[in-house]
Formats: C-alpha cells, structure tokens, sequence
C-alpha cells in the first residue's frame, strides 16, 4: 500500500508502516533534517520488510495543482495533528483539503490526537 503521513515529526507512524511493507512518504515542513536522521537509521529495518520510507517536505498551506504532484495515496495517516485544533478552523479545514486531495477514493484516513487541558 502507498501511505502518507502528514506532519510526520521524526516519523515514527512512517518507520512503522515502513517496517510492515507499506511503501511510506513521510511529509513534514521544513526543517526536514530531523525526519530525514530517524527515517536512515531505521533504513535497514523497513528494507527488510520489503517497504520503503521517502521524505518530502509538504506545507498544508499547498493549491491542490501542488499537492497533486505527490500522486495518491491508500492510506493517510497524522499522529497528534489536531492537538489544539478546533473543528472549522483554518487549520482544520488546511488539514481536510490535503487529505481530500491525496486520498484514493477507496482510501482510509487515521488521525489521532490527545486531549489536553490548558
């Protein structure tokens, strides 16, 4: 499956799927030297498994022409995404638009945060 994770951090989702056979682009803004690190120390693993993990940078802020570029995806995942984000916000609605752009039509979105106080 082609998977893509969204605000990737050090992409731990991405090395995962990776490890499991799935063939990953792992997306964060720049800075991308932090993602790139702990995706090529984990290489060996994801290899073995037959998957593969490619870093690219993607800003929400993308025309759907841009994000486009990156072709579609099966799955689409974001680990801690939406912390903080409200339901119609303009982050919100950044974070729809990129996944209704790259998802196939049959395709499956997982997104998890963790509620905070303050």
């Amino acid at each position: 499956q082609r998977v893509l994770e969204i605000g990737a951090g050090l992409g731990l989702p991405s090395i995962v799927s990776g490890a499991l056979g799935a063939h990953v682009v792992a997306t964060e803004q720049l800075p991308l030297e932090l993602l790139r690190r702990e995706v090529a120390r984990n290489a060996e693993l994801v290899a073995k498994a037959g998957g593969s993990v490619e870093v690219q940078e993607l800003d929400w802020n993308w025309s759907s022409c841009e994000l486009r570029a990156m072709g579609s995806f099966d799955v689409i995942i974001g680990c801690d995404i939406l912390a903080g984000v409200q339901s119609g916000s303009d982050h919100f609605e950044r974070i729809l638009h990129v996944i209704g752009t790259l998802l196939n039509d049959d395709g499956k979105a997982l997104l998890t945060w963790i509620p905070r106080c303050g």
